[in-house]
């Protein structure tokens, strides 16, 4: 598995195209608001003590972060099916939400549901429709106004079937906190790990260090993507990923495959291009 593909939840603190304003994910007044959103890793209880900011392109914040898109890992406590849409409540040791996840096909609708459908219908289509109670699964959202109220809407779930990814997520939820409220605490570029000192366990038994080196393709191809996406908004083609990498098509094509069935990138209006998660 690729542990370093999860890394920052797609939150680059360090990032020149975070803005200035609170936990990167201020608005430059020459950028569109769609262009300094990031997903950030959160807990639970971080996403119910969120509080919402009134004024233009208001949003929700929980310590200084906004919250437009979010990351939070949980079990499944309870599936409500409804004629629209199915209602998913998740509990992941620091409380638990109740979220809504449209059905593939749908008609009808309350107020709200048919405001927000169209726009969350071309997100859907990676969702895990075998959802079983009692699973771990991984959540990326939107947080949505609703009467001054926060409203997750689910854009992807993949149920996790390598634990390893729980405890990663709440670290890497704990780095953002206090990168946010810190400032930069750590880089990449200043960090080495060696074989046998990973905290995460690799398939053979052993501490993994695959991802964390970037020596697989896999890994060179979700980097590529994640530092491209910050100039190219509209999606990363898989030519210019094959160029810039000096790799085959096909063996970009793989790498891309994977990573979009683990839930790490989707494609844009092109299938050909891809966007972080």
């Amino acid at each position: 598995m690729n542990y370093a593909a999860y890394s920052d939840g797609g939150f680059d603190p360090s990032s020149n195209n975070n803005g200035g304003s609170a936990g990167g994910f201020g608005s430059e007044s020459n950028k569109p608001r769609w262009a300094t959103q990031f997903i950030s890793p959160v807990t639970i209880k971080m996403i119910k003590d969120a509080t919402f900011e009134n004024g233009p392109d208001a949003a929700f914040f929980t310590h200084g972060i906004e919250l437009s898109y979010v990351r939070f890992v949980g079990m499944l406590r309870a599936i409500e099916e409804q004629e629209t849409h199915r209602l998913l409540t998740v509990e992941d040791g620091t409380g638990s939400i109740q979220v809504r996840l449209w059905n593939r096909e749908r008609e009808g609708g309350d107020e709200y549901g048919e405001e927000l459908k169209d726009e969350e219908e071309d997100d859907q289509d990676n969702v895990e429709t075998e959802l079983k109670l009692l699973q771990y699964v991984d959540i990326v959202a939107t947080v949505k106004d609703f009467n001054q109220k926060a409203q997750v809407q689910v854009q992807n779930v993949n149920v996790i079937t390598d634990f390893n990814i729980i405890p990663y997520h709440l670290l890497n939820v704990a780095k953002n906190y206090l990168t946010n409220k810190h400032g930069a605490i750590m880089t990449t570029t200043n960090t080495t790990t060696t074989a046998g000192e990973s905290l995460f366990v690799g398939n053979d038994g052993t501490g993994s260090t695959a991802g964390v080196t970037g020596g697989t393709t896999t890994d060179r191809v979700i980097g590529c993507i994640r530092e491209q996406s910050k100039s190219m908004p509209d999606g990363v083609p898989v030519n210019f990923i094959a160029s810039t990498l000096e790799l085959a098509i096909d063996d970009v094509q793989t790498a891309v495959a994977e990573l979009h069935q683990e839930g790490l990138i989707f494609s844009t209006d092109d299938d050909d291009m891809y966007l972080p998660l």
